[in-house]
């Protein structure tokens, strides 16, 4: 297990998060998230990045403001900048999906494909805001990619 999810699971903290360091957030989200987890507890994830591109596949977040929850695994649901409770993260870390992810990961498999996958396995609900609270402002993601119009925050 990588030493970093270690040091959050060890963490006594309501949520945790793994954000990248080339983004900027929304002034008053971490109010916003914690209203919504409030809400209800079979949060899996609340995403603070909402790429663009999402909405040719969730279309009802379309020109509705607020957290829309969003449903399916991979290629269905992705985004970053994700939040979750301690006791999700904690099932996350040992899902047989993120360890065999994890373990044969090559250059181009997403690990914001897998997240969203494995919170569907396991039933929990996932959420993305519209606008999102989130963006990246670095040229590249941190596995390399280089970011597109699609990957742009939605409605920043």
């Amino acid at each position: 297990m990588k030493e970093e999810h270690v040091r959050a699971i060890k963490c006594m903290v309501f949520a945790q998060a793994f954000v990248e360091c080339d983004v900027i957030f929304k002034d008053g989200w971490l109010s916003l998230a914690h209203q919504q987890f409030r809400k209800n507890p079979y949060i899996g994830y609340l995403a603070c990045f909402t790429p663009r591109g999402i909405l040719g596949i969730q279309r009802h977040i379309t020109g509705r403001k607020g957290w829309h929850e969003i449903k399916g695994g991979w290629a269905k649901s992705w985004g970053g900048g994700y939040l979750y409770r301690r006791e999700v993260l904690e099932k996350i870390l040992k899902h047989p999906y993120i360890i065999e992810h994890r373990d044969n990961y090559e250059k181009n498999q997403q690990i914001d494909h897998a997240i969203p996958e494995v919170i569907h396995r396991m039933g929990y609900l996932q959420f993305v805001h519209n606008p999102s609270l989130m963006k990246h402002i670095g040229k590249f993601s941190t596995i390399g990619h280089k970011h597109r119009k699609i990957d742009d925050a939605l409605n920043w």
